[in-house]
């Protein structure tokens, strides 16, 4: 099941089960519509360079069985939809990242994977070396990254994207890379394991639905997933975290050891100062599938139905307006 498939199923789940009216409606943070333009749009990766301008990813609805991928660009506080040429049928993107002037993009196509590269501020598609879609994407320099998706690892090196062998035949949602340079990655099952040398080692979480992110810092790691899943990495053991939820947690973004951001189904927030995860109410009813921070008081976070937020000064409001 790749990452479109995943957030189409956490939608209709939510709205069977009631979870997605949670919020009670919009705060006043929140208050005004999403673009009209892009209420068939499902926005699912965001990312930022250090001067705050960046992209955001997703897919448009063409029937009620295709989508057709989507670009938006961010410059000087101010969203436009950019028009890329994308691959003709069944197309989505799923994640996006940023890295001293390069950028990358990946999703599926069809049942393929979909890659695409920012180049001379053109998005232009790359062959994959694998079949299967894309669910997530790191990068850690120019040139340098991992992306995952089903049952399937990629390595970015030197700008050439290459297949290692995954820690199982479950389905990848999330993957980034510690400090100390370990990747990690997590799915499917509560799948979570890290990667020594050319070795994966699998972790024992408490969890075994699916894991939808992971960040691991300096000082702590954390892992998100279904059904409110927060869990916290101390020493070699993961802990679950109650947060008073049961959505599904889609996203997390850290800007420090000690500060960072979670969101998910029906526009959950959770804000981490210090040790400690407090609920930020919502400041919209729609998935929130990704989050971006610049600095502990600065982000972006994207959705279902074209939902894009904005954090400034520490507070979230949401933009009037996308141009395109």
């Amino acid at each position: 099941m790749h990452g479109s498939s995943v957030r189409t199923l956490v939608a209709v789940l939510g709205v069977c089960l009631g979870l997605l009216a949670g919020c009670g409606g919009s705060t006043a943070a929140g208050d005004g519509p999403s673009p009209s333009q892009l209420r068939t749009v499902s926005l699912a990766g965001v990312a930022l360079s250090g001067s705050g301008d960046g992209w955001a990813v997703g897919a448009q609805e063409t029937s009620p069985i295709t989508t057709s991928a989507v670009f938006l660009r961010v410059h000087g506080g101010a969203w436009r939809r950019a028009t890329v040429p994308v691959p003709a049928g069944n197309t989505a993107l799923n994640a996006v990242a940023l890295a001293a002037g390069d950028g990358w993009a990946v999703g599926n196509a069809g049942k393929g994977a979909l890659i695409m590269r920012l180049v001379g501020g053109q998005w232009r598609t790359v062959a994959p070396p694998t079949a299967g879609p894309l669910n997530a994407l790191v990068l850690i320099a120019a040139g340098e990254g991992w992306a995952v998706g089903d049952a399937t690892v990629l390595h970015l090196h030197g700008g050439q994207w290459s297949a290692v062998a995954a820690p199982s035949a479950a389905s990848l949602h999330a993957v980034t890379v510690a400090p100390d340079g370990t990747v990690w990655v997590a799915g499917e099952g509560g799948l979570l394991a890290q990667l020594h040398g050319t070795q994966w080692a699998t972790t024992t979480v408490p969890n075994t639905r699916m894991l939808t992110g992971v960040a691991v810092t300096s000082a702590v790691g954390w892992a998100i997933g279904w059904q409110g899943t927060l869990l916290r990495q101390t020493g070699a053991t993961w802990a679950r975290i109650d947060t008073q939820h049961t959505w599904a947690v889609l996203a997390i973004s850290m800007a420090t050891p000690d500060v960072g951001w979670v969101v998910g189904a029906g526009g959950l927030m959770l804000h981490l100062q210090g040790t400690q995860w407090q609920d930020a109410g919502c400041a919209t009813d729609n998935a929130l599938n990704a989050v971006a921070l610049t600095s502990p008081d600065e982000g972006w976070a994207v959705g279902d139905a074209g939902t894009i937020l904005h954090l400034h000064a520490g507070k979230w409001s949401v933009p009037v307006s996308v141009a395109g």
